[in-house]
């Protein structure tokens, strides 16, 4: 059988296939582009509208948009004339410049408000495409009418079928051009095959932990005891099957909290996993994350770990230097701490007290509970202990301890040292009379004071300052902060309160309550770290 003979029914069904498309269109001159602006419009509607994008004509038409359409519009505009190439060169350029077209257009949607979506692509595409069919009509249409590419299906397919019946065609040449196209339809469907379906790569689950805030930082390695501990735990199942997980999180043997998840293939989980740790303060403790798989709680699939350390609530100390006498802003100040429930130290000059006998009955009136008497030197002025001799120190020390004992009824365990200046001569006699704190930066850091001293005077800090110095505490890892205030400077005879810095320094009790901090004094201060047994700001633990 002739070749010619083979193939002459499949031509028979083009030019059938050729004069229906005529009738319907009514126009034979442009019909690739009509061709190529109905695709473009279809796949729009197949692609980006739900009810058409299940149906099986989506995966067609999108193969054309992605590997032919743009390159072709492009080439059609670019060379609207018959003769500047042939079908088979206008085919193979129009699939290269296809493939070339989709990451140009990436690019530039990348450097868009829209980015790269699937919605943006194909419009931007499918807009392309449209733009260079629109141009390649108006290019041809103003060539001569012979001059002008045309390509008809019904003509095309009689003169190949000429073409395949002329005797001077030699057989070897219609075997190649047969040859071809097959080899381009086999390319087609092969490419086809590749996109729809993708190899099966490696089997594997991604898990992963992140920080409360989302991001690989900020895990809870300190943890307050009796607070709840947050982590968001991550899994991505690649196993190419639906997978049911157990996250079990484990302190030694000790199950903490416990998730179960389940999760069909390229599914994601991410979600917080909330557990409370019970150790002692300032225990390090290793914490387990391990994922188990198919509810097999025997052999572990993957395990994380982070350390964590517990430690108490924060904690804030004020302490408000050189009581000597009742003024209106102790009176102010008393009256804070008590309606807003919080504890205070007070550094008393033992000397002053003596002078103003109201004093002593005030003090001896408050509430133990939240106010510390602590033994401010001696009479203050001009007592710079870290220049002192030792027979000096133990005279003013001593006498200040008695006349605090006398007037309070209460031995006091904190000496605050005038201008918090002192030496290893003042640390040895007062922990031989009994303190258990002496209250300096070289042994505790004052981290706010409300008061600077300058040259040009008294400066009072504000809100904001005390806020940006607080939130940098109260981020950290430290559990203590020190604030240090000396109220008589808040007042002024002839103004009176200094109502502004007043105003902020309840201000700043409000946001620290808000924080759930604990207020203690210095002497509490002292317990708590005596009792953990911690690295603390006492003399006895420094000298021990």
């Amino acid at each position: 059988m002739h070749i010619s003979d083979r193939i002459m029914p499949w031509l028979e069904y083009g030019c059938k296939a050729s004069e229906a498309m005529h009738k319907i269109i009514g126009c034979s001159l442009h019909e690739d582009l009509i061709a190529v602006a109905l695709i473009t419009a279809s796949t729009i509607a197949f692609i980006l509208f739900p009810p058409l994008a299940s149906l099986p004509a989506r995966i067609p038409i999108g193969l054309a948009m992605i590997y032919f359409l743009p390159g072709y519009a492009l080439i059609a505009a670019l060379f609207p004339s018959r003769d500047d190439l042939d079908f088979i060169e206008r085919a193979a350029l129009s699939i290269g410049l296809s493939i070339t077209i989709i990451p140009i257009t990436g690019i530039f949607l990348d450097n868009t408000p829209w980015g790269i979506r699937l919605a943006p692509v194909v419009i931007s595409l499918c807009i392309f495409t449209l733009i260079l069919s629109g141009l390649a009509w108006i290019r041809r249409t103003s060539l001569e009418e012979d001059r002008r590419l045309s390509i008809n299906l019904k003509e095309s397919i009689q003169r190949f079928k000429v073409w395949l019946e002329e005797e001077n065609s030699s057989k070897r040449d219609r075997v190649l051009t047969i040859a071809l196209i097959l080899l381009l339809i086999a390319s087609t469907l092969s490419l086809a095959y590749v996109t729809l379906t993708p190899s099966q790569g490696e089997k594997f689950t991604e898990f992963y932990i992140l920080g409360p805030g989302g991001m690989a930082c900020n895990y809870p390695g300190w943890v307050v005891i009796g607070e709840n501990s947050t982590v968001i735990a991550g899994i991505a199942n690649h196993e190419y099957r639906t997978v049911n997980y157990t996250i079990v999180v484990s302190l030694n043997n000790t199950t903490l909290a416990k998730r179960d998840i389940k999760l069909d293939h390229n599914q994601v989980w991410k979600s917080p996993v909330t557990y409370e740790l019970k150790i002692r303060p300032r225990e390090e403790k290793r914490i387990n994350l391990t994922l188990y798989e198919d509810s097999n709680l025997t052999t572990a699939y993957r395990q994380l770990h982070i350390w964590s350390r517990s430690m108490h609530p924060k904690k804030v100390i004020i302490r408000n230097d050189d009581v000597d006498k009742v003024d209106p802003v102790l009176l102010w100040l008393s009256d804070i701490v008590m309606k807003k429930d919080i504890s205070i130290t007070y550094s008393v000059i033992p000397k002053y007290i003596l002078l103003h006998p109201g004093i002593i009955e005030y003090l001896n009136g408050l509430d133990k509970d939240h106010f510390e008497l602590a033994t401010h030197g001696y009479g203050h002025v001009g007592e710079e202990f870290s220049r002192m001799s030792y027979e000096r120190q133990v005279d003013l020390i001593s006498n200040g301890t008695r006349i605090m004992e006398e007037a309070f009824h209460k031995r006091p365990y904190t000496f605050v040292p005038p201008f918090i200046e002192s030496s290893n001569i003042t640390e040895k006699i007062c922990m031989d009379l009994g303190y258990h704190t002496l209250s300096t930066p070289r042994f505790e850091d004052i981290n706010f004071n409300w008061e600077s001293y300058r040259p040009e005077g008294i400066f009072y800090h504000r809100f904001q300052d005390f806020k940006d110095r607080f939130d940098a505490f109260y981020n950290s890892y430290d559990e203590f902060f020190i604030i240090m205030m000396h109220h008589p400077v808040w007042f002024n005879k002839t103004t009176g309160i200094n109502e502004t810095v007043c105003k902020d320094f309840e201000k700043s009790i409000d946001y620290m309550k808000s924080k759930d901090v604990d207020f203690i004094t210095s002497e509490q201060m002292y317990q708590l770290n005596n009792a953990v047994k911690a690295e603390n700001h006492t003399i006895t633990s420094r000298l021990k």
